[in-house]
């Protein structure tokens, strides 16, 4: 089956051999280039080769006006801005936010050749009467709106007058001239003019394509299939339609290019697949596929991006051996690593503060591989010094000496004393700064013939060199945050370019790249409700009541244009294939697109669909524990541990999950390191630990008395500042959440205080120990070498005469967790971690002061009565009756246990075995 673009080349040749004189326009550069290429194909002899134009130059011929860059017509806007403007002025920065809307809106307006001086009087008046009050009193924010459309026309009148003094011109503006030159066009030029593929055409280009045929010397086709044409409710046959009805041309004209394909038999595969790496692979398969059967069908092919943001996964899916690509759409510049390397450098100073550079932006900028490239030639030293620093020194934000001192000296040190420098770095030199580091990098990418590096460098040193230009001639560029939103924007615009044939090979494109081309096989991704089409998105300020009183285009016709496109990409295509994402992704997918349910319900076509949902294979396979056995060298490990000390924490880590015992205390793996920008769980308990130690440690020996817990009570805010200091610099007190933990713990402490006040007012409390340090030897026979416990004993009292062991913790604590049945469980069941922990305190301290009986308790930190919780044997589970006193007898059954555990973790038959906890 021939394509649109053949079949116009034919009747092109049959009516017109010779191609002299032909003006040939199309909606894109890429279009020109296929039917360029058809043309060749069919002439015979040498001939004169047509003029072929994209409708965008062939109407920047008409009004003889240059399109100016994007970045420069902000500029241009905001001098306009300015000069109506006089006071109340927004600054440069606020300007940025609503500057690109507004200009849209002046898009519009004069691509569709509005009467804008009635349009911005109408939206003033009617934000005058939203305004209006009995009182007559208005809003700052409804009289600053209101005025906004007061100045839309004369800021309008100033940035149009402005461009076209320099023979520039936004793209309205260019279509908007060119309409009012198009009479004087024609009569400078009496070549035959041939439209080509046209659908959803602005008023502008509406008046001059029929000022071309009223004229007599034009033709235009249609790429459209008369099923959607014939069919009064379709959208992709909406504006076509519009046109046939409305246009004189068309009274004595019949409509050309008109097919008759969609309807004829042919597979449609419709399949939803869950998240975008998953069609990305899914295409992957199918291009594998297509190029074994047949290699020469990939020129063919195409696979087209409705989300462009997977053509990055596609790329990385694709099979080897495909020979040629071609991908029209370009990788966005703001998608490398390489821009993600300057505004990291930016937002480095940016979120600078007076107590220096935030350690995440740091953090983020060492971590990029760019950063590597720059320290690589014998200070690659500097990145994991510091990165190592901030993580062990729990560094917040960076001061300049902390930076500088982990550089050498070596060739970057000025490129680095320049970016962090104690005072904060003004725009041209930290562009300056920039531009030296892309020289360092082309040196580096020049000499390993890195050409994609230094394609992308060649454009970061037209951006720098453009944005010092704009910096030195503007003075209201002052904010850095300015500079990164000039910055991303730039980044956004330009697109590196792939190297490929754009007539052969596998064709990946987006939407707007497939105007006019038509393919065999067809493979459309991210065809999802809010993608396909995209939904009422509305970039403008122009309220939706508004744009149909004036006859803007609304989401009605965009969503026509899309549907226009998809279905056009159908047409001829004799393999389809439509992926959806079944799976929701933030605010999107997880619905197909309504094309898709318009397709299913097409009784003339959906005979020929298959829809499935394709899943990946997902092996259900059971976790297996591991095993570690004890070899020699770990018993003898073992056997120094237990020399040493087994702690009380050690042993119900092990009880918990022998495998972390074995990571821990035999191979030493600590918990990764990583700043603490707010407080962590551990670094909480330790503060208050340490805390507790320093307020009770002085009543050590003493009776509690009411006087000098008042005096404690009093000084406990300081002594958790100085806590607090050992982990964060103090001017992380001084606001946020750090501050809110400060005063928290301060809280906890105190009531723990106020709850000693409260019991020596009924009771006699003596301190015995404050982090008592004990360790006993438990003689184990059969081991043959003398086991060491050991712990700390956060604190040691008597009530009333009765000993009591006090453990703190910070966490949840349940009376359930501390009371006993059966003195195995102590040994054997996670969930009395906590009992057995008491019992080990219990043993400790009666092996080296033997008392009568004791009682051992934890204290619920964070509780507001913080009363110990005691360790308790139940005579059953469900019994409430509970006997608190830890007698001899209960601590010799309890060593007797605790012998058999020891026994068991040096038992060279029985393996450290992994618990699933």
């Amino acid at each position: 089956m021939q394509s649109f673009l053949e079949d116009v080349a034919d009747d092109i040749q049959k009516n017109h051999p010779s191609l002299q004189g032909l003006v040939l326009i199309l909606p894109s550069k890429r279009a020109g280039v296929f039917l360029r290429k058809y043309l060749t194909e069919r002439i015979e002899k040498p001939v004169f080769s047509p003029t072929i134009l994209s409708i965008e130059e062939f109407i920047g011929q008409i009004s003889i006006l240059v399109p100016i860059a994007e970045h420069n017509l902000l500029f241009e806007l905001y001098g306009a801005y300015s000069e109506v403007v006089k006071k109340d002025r927004d600054d440069f920065q606020t300007f940025m936010g609503w500057a690109p809307t507004l200009l849209q809106d002046f898009n519009e307006v004069d691509r569709y050749l509005l009467d804008y001086k009635r349009l911005f009087g109408y939206l003033a008046e009617i934000h005058r009467i939203k305004s209006w009050s009995p009182t007559n009193e208005s809003t700052p924010l409804l009289s600053g709106y209101v005025q906004f459309w007061k100045n839309a026309l004369p800021i309008y009148e100033c940035l149009a007058k402005r461009l076209k003094e320099k023979h520039l011109g936004f793209q309205g503006l260019i279509y908007k001239e060119a309409s009012k030159k198009v009479g004087e066009y024609l009569a400078r030029h009496d070549q035959k003019h041939i439209f080509i593929g046209f659908n959803a055409l602005n008023t502008a280009e509406t008046k001059i394509i029929q000022s071309f045929l009223e004229n007599g010397n034009a033709t235009i086709y249609w790429d459209l299939d008369s099923y959607f044409l014939e069919d009064p409710i379709h959208d992709a046959g909406l504006f076509i339609r519009r046109y046939k009805e409305s246009w004189r041309h068309f009274e004595t004209n019949a409509l050309k290019g008109i097919s008759q394909h969609f309807l004829i038999e042919r597979p449609i595969k419709i399949t939803g697949l869950p998240k975008n790496i998953a069609q990305a692979k899914f295409i992957g398969d199918l291009v594998r596929k297509i190029s074994s059967s047949n290699p020469a069908a990939l020129n063919k092919t195409a696979i087209v991006l409705a989300d462009e943001s997977l053509l990055t996964p596609i790329l990385h899916a694709l099979p080897n051996g495909i020979d040629k690509v071609n991908v029209t759409m370009g990788l966005p510049l703001g998608q490398t690593l390489m821009s993600d390397f300057f505004l990291a450098l930016i937002d480095l100073e940016i979120n600078r503060s007076p107590n220096g550079w935030y350690h995440k932006n740091v953090l983020s900028w060492l971590d990029n591989p760019y950063t590597k490239i720059l320290f690589q030639s014998g200070e690659n030293g500097f990145v994991q010094s510091l990165r190592s620093s901030i993580q062990s020194q729990n560094l917040a934000y960076l001061s300049t000496y902390h930076i500088m001192q982990h550089l050498n000296d070596g060739s970057q040190k000025n490129i680095i004393a320049s970016l962090f420098s104690e005072k904060p770095t003004s725009l041209l030199t930290f562009i300056n700064v920039c531009l030296q580091i892309i020289e360092r990098f082309h040196g580096h990418y020049n000499e390993h013939n890195s050409l994609h590096e230094l394609e992308q460098l060649s454009y970061f040193h037209e951006i720098f060199s453009d944005l010092d230009h704009f910096v030195s001639q503007h003075d209201f560029l002052t904010e850095m945050i300015v500079l990164r939103q000039l910055l991303s924007r730039q980044v956004a615009e330009k697109k590196l370019d792939f190297q490929g044939d754009s007539t052969e090979g596998l064709q990946i494109l987006g939407m707007l790249e497939s105007r006019n081309i038509d393919f065999e096989t067809v493979i459309i991704a991210s065809v999802n409700e809010g993608i396909l089409p995209s939904g009422k998105r509305n970039n403008s300020f122009i309220p939706f009541d508004v744009k149909k009183e004036f006859g803007l285009p609304t989401h009605k016709e965009k969503d026509a244009i899309y549907t226009y496109h998809f279905y056009r990409l159908l047409q001829r295509a004799q393999n389809i294939h439509l992926l959806y994402n079944t799976e929701v992704d933030v605010l999107e997918g997880g619905e197909k697109s309504r094309l898709l349910t318009q397709l299913l319900s097409d009784n003339n076509i959906n005979h020929c669909i298959a829809h499935s949902i394709v899943a990946p294979a997902v092996a259900v396979t059971p976790k297996i524990l591991l095993e570690v056995h004890k070899t020699k060298s770990l018993l003898e490990d073992l056997g120094v541990l237990a020399r040493k000390g087994l702690s009380p924490s050690s042993l119900a880590n092990y009880i918990r999950n022998p495998l972390d015992f074995y990571r821990k205390n035999l191979l030493k793996i600590a918990d990764r390191e990583e700043v603490e920008e707010n407080i962590a769980a551990n670094t909480f308990g330790t503060i208050v630990h340490d805390a507790l130690e320093a307020i009770y440690k002085p009543f050590e020996g003493c009776l509690l008395d009411k006087r000098a817990l008042l005096e404690a009570k009093e000084g406990i805010r300081p002594i958790v500042h100085q806590q607090f200091t050992k982990f964060y610099a103090a001017d992380s007190l001084k606001s946020g959440q750090n501050l809110l933990v400060f005063n928290v713990i301060v809280q906890y402490l105190q009531n723990l205080v106020e709850n000693d006040l409260l019991h020596i007012k009924s009771h006699e409390i003596k301190i015995l120990g404050i982090e008592r340090e004990l360790l006993t030897t438990i003689d184990i026979p059969q081991l043959g070498f003398p086991v060491v416990l050991k712990g700390k004993i956060d604190r040691i009292d008597m009530v009333d005469g009765q000993v009591r062991i006090l453990d703190y913790k910070t966490g949840q604590v349940n009376a359930s967790e501390v009371a006993i049945v059966d003195m195995v469980d102590a040994v054997t069941e996670p969930k009395y971690n906590k009992a057995f922990q008491l019992l080990c305190y219990g043993l400790l301290y009666s092996k080296t002061t033997d008392p009568k009986t004791l009682t051992a308790g934890i204290i619920p930190v964070k509780k507001r009565n913080p009363n110990p919780v005691l360790f308790a044997v139940k005579p059953s589970t469900d019994s409430k009756q509970k006997n608190h006193l830890i007698h001899s007898e209960l601590l010799e059954e309890f060593e007797n246990k605790l012998s058999g555990l020891v026994l068991e973790l040096f038992d060279p038959n029985v393996p450290f075995i992994e618990k699933e906890v």
